[in-house]
């Protein structure tokens, strides 16, 4: 059809419109119409526009937030409509991936403050369903593990990506007698960095001259009344668009290809 399908969750993270915009513009040249469906991160939501495109003669499809699940692994080899997974991917099948090291976005954003100085480190993670999310949990551990600090379970957070997130953790530093605080943070997402750093300025709490911050993917400053920037380990996902965009290419012309991962540095 010339049609392409991105499935997204949402669009309120900056991140995933340059994931589209790079697919868009490079798909654009070749006469290529992108549609765009949002599955709010739910399962059933993606596997349902999955059978969509499938069943309607699309061109391709995008999956940019897709959570590993039975029912998503069980439905992939019944899709035959080309599959490019971006910024995620699925630990049990082979498909075509375009994505960032992000274990490497972890370790070497709590690597960053460990040679700074920093021991009381905490980590706000994003939802443990992602593995996006988890991979950058997992080099936040190994850091800390390899420069023989120990972890507290209590030194972690768990949000959801956005901003109100951040801002919840920001109570609880605030909640915390100052002697007991951290001296640092690595968010895993600016959004959520940004929440706690407001939360943070209302009760005259500096960044970085009380607590630091380092994050990945600032994406924040249209979000914050005061805007800062953060030191940040980032990924380029205009480039990673246009990449998918062209692998996706590639699967059209040479379907019983292996599939390809091209995995970026942060």
């Amino acid at each position: 059809s010339g049609t392409v399908l991105v499935i997204a969750g949402q669009l309120h993270n900056p991140i995933i419109l340059g994931f589209i915009d790079g697919i868009r513009q490079r798909l654009a040249k070749e006469g290529m119409r992108t549609v765009i469906s949002l599955s709010d991160y739910d399962t059933s939501a993606e596997c349902d526009a999955l059978k969509y495109a499938s069943k309607n003669g699309f061109s391709g499809i995008f999956l940019l937030n897709a959570i590993e699940s039975k029912k998503l692994v069980s439905l992939i080899p019944d899709i035959k409509t080309p599959m490019i997974f971006v910024n995620r991917f699925l630990r049990s099948a082979d498909t075509d991936v375009v994505t960032v090291d992000n274990y490497r976005c972890g370790y070497l954003a709590t690597e960053y403050l460990i040679q700074r100085g920093h021991r009381r480190i905490a980590h706000i993670a994003g939802p443990e369903t992602s593995v996006t999310c988890r991979d950058r949990t997992q080099g936040y551990f190994d850091a800390m593990r390899e420069h023989g600090i120990s972890i507290d379970k209590s030194f972690v957070f768990y949000g959801d990506r956005r901003y109100k997130s951040g801002c919840e953790f920001g109570a609880q530093i605030v909640s915390m007698p100052p002697e007991k605080r951290f001296s640092a943070v690595f968010s895993t997402t600016g959004l959520m960095a940004a929440g706690m750093v407001d939360t943070l300025r209302g009760y005259g709490i500096r960044v970085p001259d009380d607590i630091s911050v380092v994050c990945n993917d600032d994406y924040s400053r249209d979000y914050m009344p005061c805007p800062i920037d953060f030191t940040t380990f980032e990924q380029d996902p205009i480039l990673m668009g246009t990449t998918a965009a062209e692998l996706l290419l590639e699967r059209i012309s040479s379907p019983t290809s292996a599939p390809k991962r091209m995995v970026f540095p942060p």
